[in-house]
């Protein structure tokens, strides 16, 4: 299975997925329940959830209507997002420390290629003796 609107992404996982669109037109083999969930998720409101005559999205309302009230759940969803928010930060910054890395190790391959000299390379790469020598046994 692949994705029409991003070619060339592979979905063979073995989940299924369900795609729902929001802004959807045809609404052929479409529940009417399911139909007011998607106007719901655009206009999460207290008017559409009773516009909707759906218990269920009526009840959804409600808990929305807690979590919104309740100071101690804001809280956590907060500290939440910060932390998947550091995260991220942290994941970025080691993904460039690494990217930084590879990117001397292979200049400093090439530099080790040509024979230059390993105090040269060292001071221009910031390679150790130890990482240097291990490359000139791979070459």
């Amino acid at each position: 299975m692949s994705c029409d609107k991003i070619p060339g992404l592979k979905l063979h996982d073995g989940a299924t997925r369900i795609f729902l669109n929001t802004h959807g037109t045809d609404d052929e083999g479409v529940s009417e329940e399911l139909i007011q969930l998607l106007r719901y998720f655009e206009q999460t409101t207290e008017e559409n959830a009773a516009g909707s005559h759906s218990q269920k999205i009526e009840n959804l309302q409600k808990r929305v209507e807690e979590i919104k009230k309740n100071e101690e759940v804001g809280i956590r969803y907060m500290n939440a997002f910060e932390e998947k928010m550091w995260e991220r930060r942290e994941g970025r910054e080691e993904g460039e420390r690494i990217g930084e890395k590879r990117g001397r190790q292979e200049i400093a391959r090439r530099m080790v290629e040509k024979n230059l000299d390993l105090v040269l390379i060292k001071e221009m790469t910031g390679l150790t003796e130890q990482e240097l020598n291990a490359l000139k046994k791979r070459n």
